[in-house]
């Protein structure tokens, strides 16, 4: 069941759904984040369900004891342009989306994360609702109400990204 915003469960130190935000808590975690900073409580995520880790922007930080099972950057859309390479694109979501369900399936929560939290990590999330069966505009409306309540100016960044999530999987 999704876990509606205003109910993200707490992260000890960290600001709920500000800076971490839970999308699935049954059967396994499911959540996302910005990026993390100096002294970021990754135990405290560890604790709390979430193993491993995803992450679409470039990495310079440890984040032990969660894994990192997936590091390759998406590209940033905040201009709300399309993808340069959208066909890349495409190839890089679906294959973030295939080791987060790969983790799932392994009963291991993941946490992903991209700068600011928002375009990139919505996208890839709002794959793997659909991919687990949510129906598309719901998932684009779940996302978007997540990062109004996070104070953003919601969800996507970019048209493209609500269009492939609503598209999911045949793009």
């Amino acid at each position: 069941m999704l876990v509606p915003p205003e109910n993200s469960f707490q992260v000890q130190a960290l600001r709920s759904p500000e800076d971490f935000y839970w999308v699935l808590q049954d059967p396994v975690p499911l959540a996302g984040m910005c990026l993390p900073e100096t002294n970021w409580p990754w135990q405290s995520i560890y604790d709390c369900g979430f193993p491993n880790l995803v992450s679409l922007h470039p990495m310079g930080y440890d984040p032990t004891p969660l894994t990192s099972i997936h590091d390759q950057p998406l590209e940033d859309l905040i201009s709300g342009d399309s993808p340069k390479d959208p066909v890349l694109e495409i190839r890089r979501i679906r294959s973030a989306t295939r080791t987060i369900l790969k983790s799932l399936s392994d009963s291991q929560g993941v946490v992903v994360h991209c700068w600011g939290g928002r375009g990139r990590t919505g996208t890839v999330l709002g794959c793997v609702l659909r991919e687990l069966g949510y129906e598309g505009q719901r998932v684009v409306k779940f996302l978007d109400e997540i990062q109004r309540v996070r104070g953003r100016e919601g969800w996507p960044e970019a048209i493209w990204q609500s269009e492939i999530v609503r598209k999911w999987p045949d793009v």
